[in-house]
């Protein structure tokens, strides 16, 4: 994902959205940059997922945005990466001072921190070992690619 590209997905949110929606979100529309501004600000997100036997679940966990990509952390072993594993669907949330976005769209791994120093170093201060992330993290990254997205 590009910044570009997050804003095409927050226009066409709203363009599609039922009209409560719309009303809601579009008085005063975020663009990409200020989404991905947030995600940084706040620092975690709420991420829900389904498990194959269609528990829901949901997790928070550390997050981070970078040139449009929104990432987040995921621990190994965790009911996230098994429900991750088993299919891609996501819901997302971020909550902080009075704001909020809420999306769906599809979590892919980027692989694990270790080997994604330039990614990390892109993200958030979350991300950096010592703060939010403990040291050694052995975790893995993940990006969502939003499908839809709103942001007031």
């Amino acid at each position: 994902m590009t910044l570009p590209g997050l804003q095409l997905v927050i226009n066409r949110s709203i363009q599609d959205a039922n009209p409560l929606t719309r009303k809601l979100f579009a008085d005063q529309p975020w663009d990409a940059k200020r989404v991905q501004a947030f995600v940084n600000d706040v620092g975690g997100i709420t991420v829900a997922t389904v498990s194959t036997a269609g528990v829901p679940h949901a997790a928070v966990v550390v997050a981070g945005s970078s040139k449009g990509r929104i990432c987040f952390a995921v621990s190994p072993e965790s009911v996230l990466l098994r429900n991750l594993t088993a299919g891609s669907a996501v819901a997302f949330t971020l909550v902080g001072d009075g704001h909020c976005i809420v999306g769906q769209g599809v979590a892919t791994s980027r692989g694990e921190t270790k080997d994604l120093s330039d990614l990390v170093a892109a993200l958030g201060p979350q991300f950096r070992l010592g703060n939010l992330i403990l040291d050694p993290w052995d975790g893995l990254i993940y990006e969502i690619k939003p499908s839809r997205l709103f942001a007031q």
